[in-house]
């Protein structure tokens, strides 16, 4: 049976997904190549990537040139 995937991922979520560490995924946020949204205010606050987004930063990393 599949199963779709959530919307939104918490940062280990995506990090998994992305196969990467959870510091690339705040380096990636940081960076500007992989958005984010956070949710709620103050030290309870969460930050969230869309799964869609981690899609849309694979295919552009893969049709990127590679670098020599």
């Amino acid at each position: 049976m599949l199963t779709t995937p959530p919307i939104l991922l918490t940062i280990p979520q995506a990090a998994e997904a992305l196969a990467v560490s959870r510091h690339t995924i705040y380096r990636l946020v940081n960076d500007g190549l992989l958005p984010a949204v956070q949710m709620g205010a103050g030290t309870r606050s969460m930050m969230r990537v869309r799964h869609a987004d981690c899609l849309k930063l694979v295919n552009k990393l893969a049709t990127a040139p590679a670098l020599r």
